[in-house]
């Protein structure tokens, strides 16, 4: 049998729609077969999530963010995301919702740091979400910090320079008391040589003083009667 152009062409279609569908699915995250519930977060600023955004726990991939809302709340603007959870995911109330980025120049996606107090979270209950940290202003503090530093360093190059006088005149008298110190060093060791004698004789000298000392202080223990002795008279 044959086909006519028409139907070959329908054929090709058809196939081409179903392989679009199917990357659709994959690429979109579209799960109907798994069971899960939501999770609402409130963040001031969600700085690049968009739709099917991946949710990490711990940084193991448990759901995505499945819609965004913006909402007034007190006179403010609040960015709430709808995160679907994987039904086996349980995590507690204290869990912290954080937006990272993935990789250098990778994607954002919501971070949950699970917590371990009070009860597990049920579908429909809110987290307060922590902001990302403003890439601009990490560039401003950066450039700010930069600015002082390099200021200090101008102040210190100018000190230097307006005292090299007196700080080559301190290094010179250091340097001349280092000399003095070695010297005297160097001559008391040269006078410790050429009295070697005289310094072991008065060393001897000392120790006999001091065994006779030890002597005679043990003997008025032992005689004390002796301290009232006087001796006669020649």
């Amino acid at each position: 049998m044959k086909l006519n152009n028409e139907i070959k062409i329908g054929v090709m279609v058809t196939v081409v729609v179903l392989i679009l569908f199917g990357l659709t699915i994959k690429s979109g995250k579209f799960n109907f077969s798994s069971k899960g519930y939501n999770v609402l977060v409130d963040f001031n600023n969600v700085d690049g999530v968009n739709l099917n955004s991946p949710v990490m726990l711990n940084g193991f991939e448990v759901g995505l963010v499945q819609d965004i809302k913006i909402k007034e709340e007190g006179g403010k603007t609040k960015i709430e995301l709808i995160l679907w959870l994987k039904d086996a995911v349980k995590i507690h109330r204290n869990t912290k919702a954080i937006v990272k980025l993935m990789g250098f120049m990778g994607e954002k996606y919501v971070g949950l740091i699970a917590g371990n107090e009070g009860p597990y979270l049920q579908n429909g209950d809110m987290l307060v979400g922590q902001d990302p940290t403003n890439f601009e202003d990490l560039v401003k503090n950066g450039t700010e910090i930069s600015l002082q530093v390099k200021e200090i360093t101008q102040r210190i190059n100018q000190l230097l320079a307006d005292n090299g006088t007196k700080i080559n005149s301190i290094m010179t008298n250091a340097n001349d008391t280092v000399k003095n110190v070695s010297s005297i060093s160097a001559n008391l060791d040269q006078r410790l040589k050429v009295n070697e004698q005289n310094v072991d004789v008065i060393l001897g000298s000392m120790r006999g003083v001091a065994v006779n000392l030890e002597e005679m202080s043990s003997d008025l223990k032992k005689n004390p009667w002796k301290i009232l002795y006087k001796g006669k008279e020649k």
